[in-house]
């Protein structure tokens, strides 16, 4: 994987590119230990954007393992929580990363409860099917063995209870009917004062909410978390498309993408891992779940795994150098023509950014572009080797750095070049995305689909389409200049005025660092027909543009 790059001024990315040793420690006391299983672990991204932390600034582990925030017992500040991936529920992660960074406790719900109640200060409470829903925010009583709460998802602690931590399931939250609530208004003109105080008359009980509270402690919430990848995704297992796992891929494609999401976009103040399941971790996660189901979690005292990563912790890293490639094929002049030749470039971004670096290999997004430019090199210096084949176009190749940070490579890559070879540049043809799609690409234009260029690259490209057997769509996306980020890589040719676009299986430009080369995107879905037919576009399209 490529280093990460400065996407913009103020932005510095961090990020951690060894493969550390993960052992398991099984202690039958304090000073005797008993067994030791290494595994390979990949730790969670850090990195800074725009000056905010985002990953996980920890590294070290040596904290005793459990499977189960809610077993009895245990001391979760000394303990890493051991989730497998197919066990996931992204409503309970959500739940549980807005709670540990959160200053409140906070329920986390997977059903429909109560209505809302009104008031002046709102947070939102989240439904099993994935909704959202606008509840107050309310002071609450004394927790003791049960814990009456309003139906919030941030519940505000007052008094001695605010340095506690604890987490409370389902069994210990009782749910209050507030049919009998009294409204009293402060002021009796509503024209003077909408304010409104609720008088709350506990009426029953009505159930258990399928929820639980996470009530956060000033210190370090938890230990750590490490998330137990299924082994298709590992690159080890490129030779096994199926890799014996028995679920469904699909949905666990779409899991991991929204978990990545998850937690690159949020700053953990834990440390958090990422390993692959095999049978020496499997059968750590059968022993753990056992003790933690009798009520025996793992201590210094009563004996159990202990997981270990010994790492220095995170440096920021010096701004990094952009590292451009770029090769040239030059057409062929006819007699007495002075003139410069016209050039087309073809460009393909090869930087990644995903959860775990080490994991993000980018197949797809843009390992996909990047195998199709090196073809099509391949093919035109055979192509023009030759003068009696050689085209009356430049080629120009472009292996461009930091795509994912705002295209920052393709910039300083245009930004060197002389005046003169950028104004010839008729058109660039940006590759990003073309290895997992179907019966339809895209091509993303920013000027406008009647410019003579684009409909000629349009036209171009969607007439070799059709004798190939599938189709070619235009998206037309205005530049906001007063944005400087850049939804595709054409916008950076686009802001300087030289015409290009970019082929694309996806339909709607994807947000800042999503689609980047994440946890999944790996061998494992790419379609490599799919690729090979990129190749065929493109090569016939330019083949016929240059050649006749």
């Amino acid at each position: 994987m490529a280093a990460p790059r400065k996407a913009r001024e103020g932005e510095v990315f961090e990020s951690v590119y060894s493969v550390i040793a993960l052992v398991f420690v099984l202690v039958a006391c304090v000073e005797l230990v008993d067994g030791v299983a290494v595994v390979d672990v990949y730790r969670l991204i850090q990195y800074d954007l725009a000056g905010v932390p985002f990953g996980s600034r920890l590294a070290s582990l040596n904290h005793h393992a459990g499977s189960s925030l809610f077993a009895p017992g245990t001391d979760l500040s000394r303990t890493v929580v051991m989730i497998p991936v197919r066990e996931v529920n992204i409503t309970f992660i959500r739940g549980l990363i807005d709670a540990l960074r959160s200053r409140y406790p906070v329920l986390v719900c997977y059903s429909e409860v109560l209505e809302g109640f009104d008031g002046e200060q709102t947070t939102k409470i989240i439904n099993r099917n994935g909704t959202e829903r606008d509840c107050t925010k309310v002071h609450l009583p004394a927790l003791q063995n049960k814990a009456l709460f309003y139906p919030s998802n941030i519940l505000s602690i007052t008094g001695a209870q605010k340095d506690l931590y604890r987490i409370i399931p389902q069994s210990m939250l009782l749910v209050v009917d507030g049919a009998g609530k009294e409204r009293e208004r402060e002021n009796s003109n509503p024209a003077k004062s909408g304010r409104q105080r609720w008088k709350w008359q506990w009426a029953k009980e009505v159930g258990f909410l399928d929820g639980f509270v996470i009530q956060r402690d000033r210190r370090q919430p938890l230990g750590g978390l490490i998330f137990l990848l299924p082994r298709m995704f590992s690159p080890e297992n490129k030779d096994n498309m199926g890799g014996g796992d028995d679920f469904d891929k699909d949905l666990m494609k779409n899991i991991l993408v929204e978990l990545e999401q998850l937690l690159v976009h949020a700053n953990i103040p834990y440390p958090v891992y990422f390993a692959f399941e095999d049978d020496n971790i499997n059968a750590v996660l059968v022993d753990v779940k056992r003790n933690d189901a009798t009520g025996q979690p793992a201590t210094a005292t009563t004996g159990g795994y202990k997981l270990v990563v010994s790492a220095p912790e995170p440096r920021k890293l010096a701004s990094p150098t952009v590292t451009n490639i770029q090769g040239w094929l030059p057409g062929l002049k006819a007699d007495g023509d002075s003139t410069q030749l016209p050039t087309i470039a073809i460009v393909a971004s090869y930087d990644t950014f995903g959860a775990a670096p080490a994991l993000s290999v980018g197949s797809d997004s843009n390992g996909s572009g990047v195998v199709v430019l090196l073809e099509l090199a391949r093919l035109f210096s055979l192509l023009y080797s030759n003068p009696k084949t050689r085209g009356r176009y430049n080629l120009l190749f472009g292996l461009t750095s930091g795509g994912p940070y705002n295209y920052n490579g393709t910039h300083k890559w245009l930004s060197s070049f002389d005046q003169r070879l950028r104004e010839s540049i008729d058109y660039a043809i940006c590759l990003n995305s073309i290895g997992s799609w179907d019966n339809e690409l895209w091509i993303h234009v920013s000027k406008p689909p009647e410019n003579a260029y684009i409909k000629q690259i349009f036209e171009g490209f969607s007439n070799v389409a059709e004798e190939l057997g599938f189709k070619v769509g235009l998206k037309h996306k205005k530049i906001n200049i007063s944005n400087s980020r850049v939804a595709w890589e054409h916008e950076q040719f686009s802001r300087l005025r030289v015409t290009a676009a970019t082929l694309s299986e996806l339909s709607v430009a994807p947000e800042l660092l999503e689609s980047t080369g994440g946890l999944v995107d790996n061998r494992h879905i790419l379609n490599e027909a799919a690729v090979i037919r990129s190749v065929k576009l493109v090569a016939e399209s330019l083949a016929v543009r240059i050649l006749w």
